[in-house]
């Protein structure tokens, strides 16, 4: 969290600024933060081709991505049965608080993403998909 008072100021952060977050040495992705203020949460996530993510949701956070390069598939629904199609083509994609999914990396390329999250709560929550969900 940066402390300056952002109504008396502008910040800039630049990417040698970012605050990695923890994560597997060996993970192919990378989170790096960077702005949070415990409602909003402002990130740089980038993800090796052929990644996936584990199944995951955000709690209480809405998440705003935008793919700034790169092409993704984002798995979601009880069963993980439904899925959206992302490109670097300026489409910004909204991931309501909650929602059980996960993002995979189908093109040949590292994808980068910006990410905004708005809520209350841990931003990343672990979650479980069985054949049963």
């Amino acid at each position: 969290m940066h402390e300056e008072n952002t109504k008396q100021t502008i910040i800039t952060i630049r990417p040698d600024q970012r605050t990695p977050l923890p994560g597997p040495a060996d993970s192919p992705f990378v989170r790096e933060e960077y702005f949070s203020d415990g409602h909003v949460w402002i990130g740089h996530v980038t993800t090796e081709p052929g990644s996936a993510t584990p199944w995951h949701h955000h709690g209480a956070h809405e998440t705003y991505a935008y793919i700034l390069s790169g092409e993704a598939r984002v798995e979601f629904g009880e069963d993980g049965s439904q899925s959206r199609h992302i490109t670097a083509d300026g489409s910004m994609h909204i991931i309501p608080a909650g929602l059980v999914h996960r993002e995979i990396n189908v093109g040949s390329e590292k994808n980068h993403f910006l990410i905004i999250r708005v809520g209350e709560g841990p931003a990343v929550v672990p979650a479980e998909m069985t054949e049963d969900s």
